[in-house]
């Protein structure tokens, strides 16, 4: 017996898959790196030049470099989810997965990768005060959306 899903339910299938417990490891990993190397750069700058930025400035800039890459490796993770869906329908540990399974369309999925996506591009343009965003986000673009697929 099979019923349509809502548009809330789809949307918590997605939430679901996104915030499973494990499922973020990769994201974990990458936020520890980012806030860790925030934190060093922003005590760098201070032993250089004590008083130049405010250790508020410090743990703002922290934070929103974790929710940039939390967020960014969600987009990531949706995309890569996406390109594996026929291989994952056929693997018996993958094969219950939301857009596998069947359970969530392609275009739910992908509205939530872009969701994800530009509210990345928000939060690095809101940290970088819009200056060279394009610079440092443009080229990282195509190594992300290319290295699933190989």
């Amino acid at each position: 017996m099979s019923r349509a899903l809502t548009g809330t339910t789809r949307c918590s299938l997605v939430l679901q898959e996104v915030l499973c417990p494990g499922f973020y490891n990769l994201a974990v990993d990458t936020d520890n790196f980012a806030v860790w190397s925030t934190l060093l750069a922003g005590a760098n700058k201070l032993q250089d030049d004590p008083g130049s930025i405010p250790v508020s400035f410090i743990f703002r800039q922290t934070l929103l470099c974790f929710l940039y890459c939390w967020i960014l490796c969600g987009a990531g993770m949706v995309w890569n989810d996406w390109v594996d869906r026929d291989i994952d329908a056929e693997v018996e540990r993958t094969k219950s997965r939301p857009l596998a399974s069947g359970r969530l369309s392609t275009t739910v999925a992908l509205s939530w990768m872009m969701a994800q996506f530009l509210s990345s591009v928000v939060i690095l343009a809101y940290m970088l005060d819009g200056q060279d965003m394009y610079v440092y986000c443009i080229p990282s673009i195509p190594a992300e959306k290319t290295h699933p697929c190989d």
